[in-house]
């Protein structure tokens, strides 16, 4: 399947400027190889930004942690197109509601590499428990490679650090019946070697709309205007339907974070297995 979407990028409280965009598309094929080893390809291609004059770093609050996500603005500036994700994942039913899968490859535009997943998901439950693990390297801000440097400011001075990405969760799903909400719990270290919890509320629409909002709370000391940061924010995944004449599977997400620090950063590790699966069980019993 070939996809081409548009993309909206935004960014609020710059120093020049409170609202900075990038509009691009984003465009590639995805599949299965043998029909049982998932690919995907996504290029972006930018179009207009206003992002020319802005920094990565916060002029007033400085990220005093290594930079894993404060520097994600540096990614969108470096030309008008980019491999920003090229990956293969093998996903397998293993026994009595066991599911695994392994991924390798460029999960993103910032972060590349090989992840684990193991979900037990009983059928005809509300619940469902997994682990997940990965070893992530960063991207350079120009082209595919990897660097192993990255940035932690001292004060408003920029040192550089060696930095490899190593994330591990336990996750908690929980489909809060009777009420039309999702529960979700994260528990393990993030990306800028932070230990803490995440959590995520959402709820789903008979149309395919999903809307959520989450809260993280780590060990990382991250100070803003006083205060100790944790990472939340909002968001939404909107269907293609809405825009289509045929159905799809495909989605638009858009999210937006109270604040874009390192607190509490969890880099992408390919497809999920829980969402995979829900939407299947949910396929199967509306056709049945």
């Amino acid at each position: 399947m070939l996809t081409l979407i548009e993309r909206f990028l935004t960014f609020f409280g710059s120093a020049t400027g409170k609202f900075k965009y990038s509009v691009g598309l984003l465009f590639g094929p995805e599949g299965y190889l043998f029909d049982s080893v998932y690919y995907k390809v996504q290029a972006a291609l930018n179009l207009k930004s206003s992002l020319s004059d802005v920094g990565d770093r916060d002029m007033l609050n400085p990220s005093q942690i290594i930079n894993v996500r404060s520097d994600m603005i540096r990614y969108y500036k470096t030309g008008s197109f980019s491999i920003e994700q090229a990956y293969l994942q093998k996903a397998s039913y293993l026994k009595s509601g066991w599911y695994g899968r392994l991924a390798v490859g460029y999960f993103e535009v910032a972060y590349g590499g090989g992840a684990a997943e193991l979900l037990y998901s009983p059928a005809c439950s509300n619940w469902a428990i997994g682990l997940e693990i990965a070893t992530l390297f960063k991207r350079k801000y120009h082209g595919i490679g990897f660097t192993t440097k990255i940035n932690r400011f001292d004060g408003v001075q920029a040192k550089k650090y060696h930095y490899i990405g190593h994330q591990f969760f336990v996750d908690l799903y929980c489909n809060l019946r009777p009420f039309p909400f999702d529960f979700k719990m994260s528990f393990g270290k993030f990306l800028a070697r932070d230990i803490g919890v995440r959590f995520e509320l959402s709820r789903h629409f008979a149309s395919g709309l999903k809307v959520s909002a989450w809260y993280t709370w780590t060990n990382a000391r991250d100070i803003v205007n006083q205060s100790r940061h944790q990472d939340k924010g909002i968001a939404f995944v909107i269907p293609l339907d809405f825009f289509l004449k045929k159905s799809s599977r495909k989605v638009i997400p858009y999210a937006m974070s109270v604040w874009l620090r390192d607190t509490g950063a969890r880099a992408k590790t390919g497809r999920p297995l829980y969402p995979i699966i829900q939407a299947e069980r949910f396929s199967l019993k509306r056709v049945g």
